[in-house]
């Protein structure tokens, strides 16, 4: 890996390599998991960052799973994905097992009702706690994947489109809204 860097869908920091001829970086993050991104170009702007960055959260491919773990999100075509993963069972794990995503795939996982939402912050801690009751720490990243709030409002001109962060304070008041601040061990700001 290349060194760390701010990871594209979460704000955390990641791992990353880069091939600039293909226009596109490798990401390894805590938060988000294992994916590949566009360097360049529209694709970002093609995607709602904050639905890609709970959808990565939800499902993520984690570096430290056992045993290695070499499926990773990537927005590549399905046929390329499907040729990777052809090549990859005949023996060259070399560029790993991507796993398609795009648009159509994310908003229909996406939940559409705040109901649903609950739903699936509840089913994940159910299954990443223990006993009921016990407390969990999630980093600031987490959080605001876990809890489907927007990092990201996005910004439309005639001249262009452009993702702004939002205003940490706004996206705390969204988590107390719901509910969890509070009933987390922490959290990291």
């Amino acid at each position: 890996m290349n060194d760390n860097k701010e990871c594209p869908l979460c704000g955390g920091s990641a791992y990353f390599q880069s091939d600039y001829q293909r226009d596109l970086a490798f990401y390894i993050c805590p938060v988000c998991g294992r994916f590949e991104h566009k360097i360049l170009g529209n694709e970002r702007n093609r995607f709602s960052r904050n639905k890609v960055a709970s959808y990565v959260f939800y499902n993520r491919f984690l570096a430290s799973s056992f045993p290695s773990e070499y499926r990773y999100h990537t927005f590549r075509t399905k046929e390329e994905c499907d040729k990777y993963n052809k090549a990859f069972d005949k023996g060259n794990n070399v560029k790993g097992r991507p796993v398609h995503m795009d648009n159509d795939l994310i908003d229909a996982w996406y939940p559409k009702t705040f109901s649903e939402r609950i739903d699936y912050i509840i089913k994940y801690l159910g299954t990443h706690i223990e006993h009921i009751g016990q407390q969990i720490a999630f980093s600031y990243p987490e959080m605001l994947s876990l809890l489907f709030i927007d990092r990201k409002e996005l910004i439309e001109t005639y001249t262009k489109r452009e993702w702004i962060q939002r205003d940490k304070d706004t996206c705390k008041s969204e988590a107390k809204y719901i509910g969890f601040i509070g009933r987390f061990k922490h959290y990291s700001v």
